[in-house]
């Protein structure tokens, strides 16, 4: 049995954020009627419109009747961003498996701890589908951005914490790198739970 116990999450900024893929004469439609329309049109099911009433006026080659967080071919990402905004919180629960009991031992800015493994699930998306290389496709956005906090898996170990074991795995969206997994002593650990508030909402076409 493990002699340590450790709760780690990480806040404050971060969200939910999709890659997807559309076809390019979809994309060129929605290109032409503008970001705004096209951006109104993917949310309108989760605004609480009738998306049914938006297609009348929409040839139906150019529908799009997916929610926008199941247009997630190329990848699907949850997670607190790699930047100066957020920090990462460890507690020791050794003695009270509650989160909020445990001791606190440590809070690091997230860019102080190195990349264990970055991935770019868009460009390898673009290296490896022809269809994409050669314009029949198009990729897509889609980005729910929240603030609060993301927890993950307790760390188990007999040996007291060592920052300097810590290491995450980053994947790559747009411009934002979002944290997936953390890594600690040769284990990794995976996001379990979170408690966010959505600010706003994005989704676009990469043209």
């Amino acid at each position: 049995m493990a002699k340590y116990s450790y709760f780690i999450n990480i806040s404050r900024l971060g969200g939910e954020h999709t890659i997807g893929t559309i076809s390019r004469k979809v994309a060129n439609y929605w290109l032409d009627e503008g970001p705004d329309k096209f951006e109104e049109y993917i949310f309108s099911n989760d605004w609480g419109e009738d998306k049914e009433e938006l297609n009348k006026s929409i040839p139906e080659e150019f529908q799009i009747n997916e929610y926008w967080n199941d247009m997630d071919d190329i990848d699907h990402i949850n997670g607190a961003e790699y930047s100066s905004s957020n920090f990462l919180i460890v507690r020791d629960i050794s003695d009270n498996p509650d989160p909020l009991l445990g001791k606190e031992i440590g809070e690091y800015s997230i860019e102080d701890i190195p990349i264990e493994k970055l991935s770019d699930p868009a460009n390898d998306a673009m290296k490896n589908n022809d269809d994409i290389t050669n314009g029949d496709i198009a990729i897509i956005y889609g980005q729910s951005f929240e603030k609060g906090a993301w927890d993950y898996e307790v760390i188990e170990t007999d040996e007291p914490f060592d920052f300097f074991k810590l290491k995450l795995s980053i994947t790559q969206w747009d411009s934002l790198k979002i944290v997936t997994d953390i890594h600690y002593d040769d284990k990794v650990y995976c996001n379990d739970s979170s408690d966010t508030t959505t600010k706003s909402t994005a989704f676009w076409i990469d043209d």
